[in-house]
């Protein structure tokens, strides 16, 4: 969660909002199979959690102390979408580009069921989304 997000939590206003979402979907006969949550995330590439991150090199530096970046700092957006039964859909990626590859994840280890799309610049768009 965003430290922003977390600053705000208020958890009196969740529970309210949850205790009236509760009695709505079921004075409206909501049933919770068609109920879901749809978010996205975007990150950049080679860029980690720390903002100094130090990359190894085997090029020997003069002046000590020196931090380099990863040259890469394409987008790629992670959406995810949750029911309210806690069924999950496939992660879906979407990467900065013109193509891409099926063979790329082809042994990396990754869920079989993992969507991967493209964008111009990585970011979600309506068409990718209903996708």
């Amino acid at each position: 969660m965003d430290h922003e997000r977390m600053l705000v939590q208020n958890p009196e206003k969740s529970e309210d909002f949850f205790k009236h979402l509760t009695e709505c979907l079921a004075s409206d006969k909501i049933d919770p199979e068609v109920f879901w949550n749809f978010d996205e995330k975007g990150f950049q590439m080679g860029k980690g959690g720390g903002a100094n991150e130090l990359v190894k090199s085997r090029v020997r530096m003069k002046t000590l102390g020196k931090r380099m970046q990863q040259g890469n700092r394409e987008w790629v957006t992670l959406i995810e979408a949750v029911s309210a039964l806690g069924k999950v859909l496939p992660a879906f990626y979407i990467y900065a580009g013109k193509a891409h590859y099926a063979g790329w994840h082809n042994k990396s280890g990754i869920d079989s069921r993992t969507v991967f799309s493209f964008t111009d610049n990585g970011w979600t768009q309506d068409y990718i989304g209903l996708k």
